[in-house]
């Protein structure tokens, strides 16, 4: 988000970021050792050229998974789990390929460079209702583990866009969205058969609605080119 900060000219954030930020990677490579986390970049570097599928995560590598081979996948039971079958906890595990992987990455890259844009030309109320939670939901759909509590900052501004819809719309919208991902319906689909992992399938779809409907409000908002 410093990118973004950087691109909305918000210097005050983003020098406190740096300060504040760099002061605790300081203290903390001084209290754990440069070994330490050279070991913890590779396992996030394992962890972005990996696919998780789980009931709870959501975004776009394990949406696309959905379509992929489920052979190719590697299941992990939860540990202290004794159940078997389909009653098994756990999580679905697979490498991307190296052409997946770039992919990732390039299209992370891409979303930063056009979130950058969009908050440079943006005004600042714009920027704070609409762009923020669409930010916020793109960099998590493209995230390679990306879990249903990272899209709470998003939730918070659900009242922009009952406030911008009619009541009725606004009850139908947000029916569509919250329901099928509420703990207590997620049971009645969660070995469905139509995908490999019905809940991620479903929560995914309804982020990317969610995080599409706040990009839609930055677009309606942004202002007009100047013309000659």
């Amino acid at each position: 988000f410093a990118l973004l900060w950087l691109a909305a000219r918000n210097y005050r954030a983003l020098a406190s970021f740096t300060v504040c930020g760099g002061a605790l990677a300081a203290l903390s490579v001084f209290l754990a050792g440069w070994p330490l986390h050279l070991a913890f970049l590779g396992q996030l570097a394992t962890i972005s050229d990996s696919v998780l599928m789980t009931p709870i995560n959501y975004n776009l590598a394990g949406l696309a998974a959905q379509f992929s081979d489920p052979s190719g996948f590697q299941f992990v039971q939860s540990a202290g789990d004794s159940a078997t079958g389909a009653a098994r906890s756990g999580w679905h595990v697979t490498g991307k390929g190296a052409v997946w992987a770039l992919l990732s990455k390039l299209a992370l890259v891409a979303a930063l460079a056009a979130l950058m844009a969009a908050f440079a030309r943006a005004d600042t109320a714009t920027r704070h209702i609409w762009l923020w939670p669409c930010a916020i939901g793109v960099i998590a759909l493209l995230s390679p583990l990306t879990w249903a509590y990272h899209y709470l900052p998003v939730f918070a501004f659900l009242p922009v866009l009952i406030w911008n819809l009619a009541p009725r719309h606004a009850l139908i919208a947000l029916g569509a969205l919250l329901l099928p991902i509420q703990i207590e319906v997620i049971p009645h689909y969660l070995y469905a058969t139509f995908t490999h992992n019905a809940p991620l399938f479903v929560g995914s779809i309804a982020m990317i609605a969610l995080t599409l409907a706040f990009g839609w409000g930055a677009f309606r908002a942004a202002p007009a080119p100047r013309t000659a």
